[in-house]
């Protein structure tokens, strides 16, 4: 990546490793242990491409214990809810700076499965919510993003 393109260059970066204890009723699936980990290698990878850190959307349990390393990344973490990653996302599509916005890079890290009935792809967010990824792919497809 050029120095030009970093910055245009944002990213979307969620590890969830921790899950909260209420919704897990039917849902067997154990907390993880690397997610979070594997976000703050995410950032260091961008951050030394020179994206800048404000174009870096960072979703982590506040409660996991691997949270330290991307809190010594300066840049912002938010909780991985389902409606915490609806507001990067819409940030992410929106119109305002359309013409600094020519690379994205989408990284989920956390429980992902397949499910025919929930509409092919589901990535679960930290209180449980299904992400519904076929219904972002559309929106992140069609944004200001080439």
């Amino acid at each position: 990546m050029i120095e030009a393109e970093a910055a245009s260059t944002w990213a979307l970066v969620v590890g969830v490793d921790r899950y909260d204890d209420e919704g897990r009723e039917g849902i067997n699936a154990d907390d993880l242990k690397s997610p979070v980990r594997d976000a703050a290698t995410v950032v260091t990878w961008l951050r030394r491409r020179n994206v800048p850190k404000g174009q870096i959307l960072v979703h982590a349990p506040a409660r996991s214990a691997n949270l330290a390393p991307l809190q010594q990344l300066e840049v912002t973490v938010q909780d991985a809810t389902k409606a915490a990653i609806d507001h990067s996302i819409r940030r992410l599509i929106s119109a305002t700076d359309a013409a600094a916005k020519t690379r994205l890079f989408v990284f989920l890290m956390g429980h992902g499965i397949w499910v025919r009935s929930l509409g092919g792809r589901v990535f679960l967010t930290q209180d449980w919510t299904n992400l519904g990824l076929p219904h972002y792919i559309k929106i992140l497809l069609g944004s200001p993003f080439p």
